[in-house]
């Protein structure tokens, strides 16, 4: 069994990473955490590992690659791997990656293995001349600095295999607890009621932070083209684009019909009295909220890019469309609101073929090839 450090931010390993750490400790290595101590998260990530055997250490480290105050996270990460004497160190999200690839340089010499996860690529088919110009040269010349790439979607499973990694490993995202949206139960007369959605109403359901990545914008406007009042859009999310959607809900004259909720912990109780789910994101890793609207037995009004391609079919799941198609979108939730049999079609469908990314999944694939390396 192997000494593992993993690098993330807290956000990271509070939403997601927990499940795999406490797998790779079922199965005998030892694990450390360095992590950023962002606000709102440092009380409640202790707070969870606190029954795990693991050592928890904050470093000094800013979202932003062009920050100089990186540099101090960099002196942080070297003294941390100078003394724990790993055999691998796990490090994932760009800055922290590269932040910590640079600090494990002489101990890769001396054997230490370095392993990026990368949550998907900033640049990929489609995406903007600019994304490709500063993100692309940037992961070519960071690949130098580790020896195993892991992906979680195909295409960058595939743009990995070029960059001269020892080896490029697949797997199916970073897991979901499928059961805990598939068996939710809820009053759906209530809980429309509490969120303030009639209850005869089409619901289409939203997760996502209110950004420009996430695109809510594009299924108002086509909100806007339809104007029936029988349509809903309920959104879970806050960001820097509240004022501007609501302003725009405004000018359409469908304020009415779309409900921002901000933040909310019941999203499965939200997707089982919803309709359909809808996905329009400009660039995505995997997905996680469009896994959790199939796993609920919804179906998918998504975009079809990058890690989205990798469980989306047209006709299959749904209605698969290019990010800013508004009349796509439009017709695509027309379709559905009027054709219930074919919305249950799409979601038995969603609901069975989800089960490939749940955790129990995820978490053997990520064990397995943790395995596989220490043993090289």
């Amino acid at each position: 069994m192997g000494k593992i450090l993993l690098t993330a931010t807290n956000a990271m390993i509070f939403h997601f990473l927990v499940p795999h750490v406490e797998k790779l400790i079922e199965m005998g290595h030892q694990v450390d955490f360095a992590s950023t101590n962002l606000e709102g998260y440092d009380d409640l990530l202790r707070s969870r590992i606190s029954k795990l055997p693991v050592n928890l250490t904050y470093i000094h480290l800013e979202r932003s690659p062009f920050k100089l105050s990186n540099y101090k996270g960099v002196a942080d990460l070297k003294r941390i791997i100078t003394k724990g004497n790993y055999d691998l160190i796990w490090t994932n999200e760009p800055v922290m990656s590269i932040a910590t690839r640079l600090a494990a340089c002489k101990v890769r010499k001396k054997g230490t293995k370095v392993v990026y996860m990368v949550h998907g690529f900033h640049f990929f088919d489609g995406s903007s001349k600019s994304s490709w110009g500063i993100y692309y040269p940037i992961e070519r010349l960071m690949a130098n600095f580790a020896d195993y790439l892991i992906t979680i979607n195909k295409e960058d499973f595939i743009r990995g295999k070029t960059f001269g990694f020892k080896e490029v490993f697949y797997i199916h995202g970073v897991g979901l607890d499928t059961g805990r949206f598939r068996n939710a139960t809820v009053n759906k007369i209530e809980k429309r009621k509490e969120i303030g959605v009639p209850q005869d109403a089409i619901l289409l359901f939203s997760v996502g932070e209110l950004g420009v990545r996430k695109n809510h914008e594009v299924v108002v406007r086509a909100l806007g083209k339809l104007h029936d009042k029988n349509i809903h859009y309920a959104i879970c999310g806050e960001g820097i684009l509240e004022d501007y959607l609501k302003n725009l809900c405004k000018e359409l004259d469908i304020a009415d019909n779309v409900h921002f909720l901000g933040y909310h912990r019941d999203i499965p109780e939200i997707c089982k009295s919803s309709d359909i789910y809808v996905f329009p994101s400009q660039r995505e890793g995997l997905g996680i909220s469009a896994l959790e609207g199939m796993a609920s037995g919804l179906p998918l009004v998504s975009s079809y890019i990058n890690g989205i391609r990798d469980y989306t079919e047209e006709g299959v799941t749904g209605y698969t469309l290019q990010p800013y198609d508004v009349e796509g979108y439009a017709k695509a939730i027309r379709f559905l609101a009027d054709n219930p049999k074919v919305r249950k079609m799409f979601g038995t469908y969603n609901m069975k073929s989800v089960q490939v990314f749940d955790i129990c999944n995820t978490t053997k694939e990520i064990s397995k090839i943790f395995n596989e390396i220490l043993l090289k």
